[in-house]
């Protein structure tokens, strides 16, 4: 017997009739069914158990994490996440594939741990999950020659355009999109579907809001209080002298209260959530890699975090 196993698992993003090869550290996904069940008892037969109709889908799922390299190779996770565009998931093993076709991005972690890889977890769903029997569609984009990880050794926080906080702890940040499904639940859709080729899948969907949200923890002790309509900068990722690669997030409007956490070590946490709406998120949200580094040099607004020598400490509580 042949099993497919995760550790062998090949993941590709067809977008626009382009192939991407991802890497990435884990995977999971599915897709579950509907089930009515209906009575059929009547005077004359007493049947106890009910009956069942399976013929509708919920929206297949799926979630994976990738390293946030300086290259562009897996950016590409990175903008669908950003535009909520749809692209199909194809997950390949040594003896099966899988695709998950109008797959759309929900929710995206951004993972910044003290000198560990930057990261990206994205979730979201799909229409139909199906075992593929052909060839991956699209043209291959190449890859770079190279895959340079992004040790997280820098951060920079800087609340209502103040002093870079110090003593940073931790933090995270998420970005969520509130999808809504349009089921396809006709009558004649109903009677058609009478085996698992005729299912009634999701059609499309809808984008009700977003949220850019998150928190950052200090060992040093502010004033507790609250802010809404403030800026916030963060950004976080490798510093290797003047160049930075990272993620960038640039908010002019955010909500944001703070409070005190009395551990073994007294800390302060600062919660944040934006309520700018700009015309584009990536307005807001930059994934610097190679070809953006002197861009991001000449940007005048940050031109003082380059002659920034007390480098803030990013430690684990």
């Amino acid at each position: 017997m042949l099993f497919s196993l995760k550790r062998e698992v090949k993941v590709y993003v067809v977008h626009n009739n382009i192939q991407y090869l991802l890497d990435i550290s884990s995977i999971d996904f599915g897709q579950v069914f509907t089930e009515y069940s209906y009575s059929n008892k009547t005077i004359q037969v007493q049947n106890m158990f009910e009956q069942s109709i399976i013929n509708k889908a919920n929206p297949a799922t799926f979630e994976l994490t990738f390293p946030a390299i300086q290259e562009s190779d897996l950016r590409i996770l990175f903008n669908r996440a950003i535009d909520y565009y749809p692209f199909d998931l194809y997950i390949k093993t040594l003896q099966d594939v899988f695709k998950i076709e109008g797959c759309v991005i929900s929710n995206s972690i951004f993972i910044i741990e003290k000198l560990k890889p930057l990261a990206m977890t994205v979730s979201g769903e799909g229409i139909r999950l199906t075992r593929w029997t052909q060839t991956i569609p699209g043209t291959p984009k190449a890859r770079s020659n190279t895959m340079t990880y992004n040790a997280v050794n820098w951060v920079d926080i800087q609340l209502s355009g103040g002093a870079s906080k110090e003593s940073i702890s931790s933090v995270s940040i998420e970005l969520n999109t509130d999808i809504e499904w349009i089921p396809y639940t006709t009558v004649n859709g109903a009677l058609e579907a009478v085996d698992a080729d005729s299912t009634m899948y999701p059609v499309s969907f809808t984008v009700n809001k977003r949220a850019l949200y998150g928190a950052f923890t200090l060992y040093q002790l502010d004033p507790l209080e609250w802010l809404i309509n403030t800026s916030l900068f963060i950004r976080a990722g490798q510093k290797q002298g003047a160049a930075f690669y990272g993620f960038e997030f640039n908010m002019s409007n955010v909500s944001i209260q703070n409070n005190y956490n009395t551990n073994e070590v007294f800390t302060q946490t600062y919660t944040w959530r934006m309520t700018q709406n700009p015309d584009f998120l990536t307005q807001v949200i930059a994934y610097i890699g190679i070809t953006d580094v002197a861009g991001a040099l000449l940007d005048s607004w940050h031109l003082g975090l380059l002659d920034y020598q007390s480098e803030p400490i990013l430690e684990s509580v």
